[in-house]
């Protein structure tokens, strides 16, 4: 199970990795169009935008299975190591249980949005809102997946950047 995941974390490297260089040559272009031959495109900001709530919800989801999210360890560096991983698996069940509720929410919202079209580009809303349940989705299982994994191993993977 682990190589699956492992597969799919490298396939959304590459998604993001394109993602990021569409989203800055929409910018460049918006810019270029609107300050030197001033005739702003329509299109290009909006796909900035949306380009960038998918890389916001596809990128967390690398950062959950990496484990590289921010850690404020001032609590947890005191306490017994016993406590400490009984305090993280609590606090991933609770993030567990959000992102389970994000996923559910987000799915309404991209069935409602399907018939509402962007302004710019005029496709469906539901394109861009769909980055929230299949980001919450993608983080769900790389947690789920990570909290069996560390049990298994008796470790903590990763850890993020500490504060």
């Amino acid at each position: 199970m682990s190589r699956f995941f492992d597969l799919v974390e490298k396939a959304l490297d590459a998604v993001l990795i394109l993602m990021m260089v569409v989203m800055g040559s929409s910018i460049f272009i918006q810019v270029f169009s609107r300050y030197i031959v001033n005739r702003p495109t329509s299109w290009s900001e909006e796909l900035a935008r949306y380009l960038f709530v998918w890389i916001t919800f596809l990128g967390g989801a690398v950062v959950i299975r990496k484990r590289r999210h921010v850690d404020v360890s001032f609590l947890t560096d005191r306490l017994p190591r016993p406590v400490t991983a009984i305090l993280y698996l609590v606090a991933d069940l609770v993030v567990l249980f959000f992102l389970g509720a994000l996923a559910w929410a987000g799915f309404g919202i991209t069935g409602v949005a399907h018939r509402q079209l962007s302004a710019a580009m005029e496709f469906p809303m539901s394109f861009a809102y769909a980055a929230m349940p299949v980001g919450a989705v993608l983080m769900f299982l790389f947690l789920t997946a990570t909290i069996f994994r560390e049990w298994r191993e008796g470790r903590r993977i990763g850890g993020g950047d500490q504060l």
